[in-house]
């Protein structure tokens, strides 16, 4: 159980790091196209222009749609720095929300899956402690029907030596000690 658990820490941690943003941001390739915007000739100037650009760059077009509109930039708009500053921060915000909510999900599945491990390991040991229970009141019922079948037998030996001695009257007849000649 101790290592399943420190397995599970460590894939966490594992996918934690995997998660983790590689390569460029979306800042970063703003800042790089804003840096030689100075030096092309050609320059990036439309909602189109741009949403190819962030596109290539590896965000989701749901994405980059939303952040557009949140902005109230239309499809035929020029887009100038700010609103570029806007609509990356907007991306970003939402991707940071969905690798949340993701990283929530994955923790809660996770610890549901502790949980359920550990509802198995509870239910099997009530489930054993309930088999020796059962076992131990067998072992014991056993031992009280063998006490009280040895108690029996013995009672039954000090009559019977008692009736050889002539202790005892005739068991049959009901009749005790009265009737019986005395030694």
């Amino acid at each position: 159980m101790f290592l399943a658990i420190i397995n599970d820490s460590y894939v966490e941690v594992k996918a934690e790091l995997a998660r983790q943003q590689e390569g460029e941001g979306i800042f970063d390739w703003i800042r790089k196209k804003l840096t030689r915007r100075s030096s092309e000739t050609e320059k990036i100037a439309t909602y189109n222009d741009y949403k190819i650009n962030l596109m290539m760059a590896g965000y989701n077009e749901n994405d980059i749609n939303a952040a557009f509109d949140k902005l109230n930039i239309k499809y035929t708009d020029r887009v100038n720095d700010n609103a570029l500053l806007e609509v990356g921060n907007e991306i970003r915000e939402q991707t940071n929300r969905k690798k949340m909510i993701d990283e929530e999900y994955r923790s809660l599945a996770v610890l549901t899956r502790r949980i359920d491990m550990m509802d198995q390991a509870i239910f099997s040991v009530v489930d054993k402690m309930s088999k020796v229970l059962d076992q131990l009141n067998r072992i014991e019922q056993g031992r009280v029907l063998a006490k009280e079948h040895e108690n029996r037998l013995r009672a039954e030996a000090i009559m019977m030596e008692s009736f050889r001695r002539g202790e005892l009257g005739d068991i049959s007849d009901g009749e005790g000690d009265e009737n019986r000649p005395e030694k």
